[in-house]
């Protein structure tokens, strides 16, 4: 079974070897994750997960958090907090008045009580996964930085593709000038469809990153077009205006 992903905006060039790229249509168009997603430039920052406390929610060790210190954490925001100092990913919630940052995981963590001393640096509004050579949190200056020449940007539809961290809804970079290899996640045309999946080249496959979806070989009757290598993804905790 595959399951496909739409693409909602992007740069990218004309149609590919006889079929139109479903992102032909925006190939004048420039595109700006910062004006996409981020609200309040100036008090943006980035951060990395230090911890496995917030896999419920898809955020993984090593991921890149974007944080908007302007604004107001309310409950279920994913915040970035200050902690006995330490700083730590965990989810904003409530009772009774009493604000408590508490873990999204099955794994044990203790709640933390909002109290004197700990100070929430502002809510996380999305994160960034790496799914070839990460990048320097330190240098990354702007979502933009992620964009290269002949790039163009999809969102992911369903769950075949969770266990790389990319779940239905996430923003896809897709890049053009990479050369695809065996263990890329791309984006590929397979027989009418446009699709997310896991590349085997060895074995000349489409392989699924959820056990429930079997892997597809591609055969040389088959319509398969590669669009481009996914080397990062964007996981949306804070809905922008310009998406929903």
């Amino acid at each position: 079974m595959i399951c496909p992903m739409n693409v909602i905006i992007g740069l990218a060039s004309a149609g590919i070897h006889g079929f139109e790229s479903p992102a032909a249509g925006y190939q004048e168009k420039a595109l700006s994750l910062n004006n996409l997603i981020v609200s309040h430039p100036s008090a943006t920052v980035f951060a990395e997960v230090t911890d496995d406390a917030m896999t419920g929610l898809g955020l993984f060790t090593g991921d890149l958090l974007v944080v908007d210190k302007s604004l107001t954490a309310t409950r279920g925001d994913v915040v970035l907090a200050l902690v006995h100092g330490e700083t730590v990913c965990r989810q904003l919630d409530d009772d009774h008045d009493h604000h408590q940052l508490h873990a999204n995981t099955n794994a044990h963590y203790s709640e933390i009580s909002v109290t004197d001393g700990i100070e929430i640096q502002g809510v996380a509004i999305c994160a960034v996964r790496f799914h070839r050579r990460k990048r320097d949190p330190l240098v990354l200056k702007s979502l933009d930085d992620l964009l290269v020449e002949s790039t163009f940007v999809g969102r992911a539809r369903g769950e075949s593709m969770t266990g790389v961290g990319i779940h239905s809804g996430d923003i896809l970079i897709v890049s053009r000038q990479l050369t695809p290899s065996s263990g890329d996640v791309i984006i590929a045309m397979y027989n009418e469809e446009f699709v997310c999946k896991v590349l085997d080249l060895s074995n000349s496959r489409l392989l699924s990153a959820n056990d429930d979806f079997e892997p597809v070989s591609i055969r040389l009757d088959d319509r398969f077009w590669c669009e481009g290598v996914v080397p990062a993804s964007i996981r949306l905790l804070k809905q922008p205006s310009l998406l929903v």
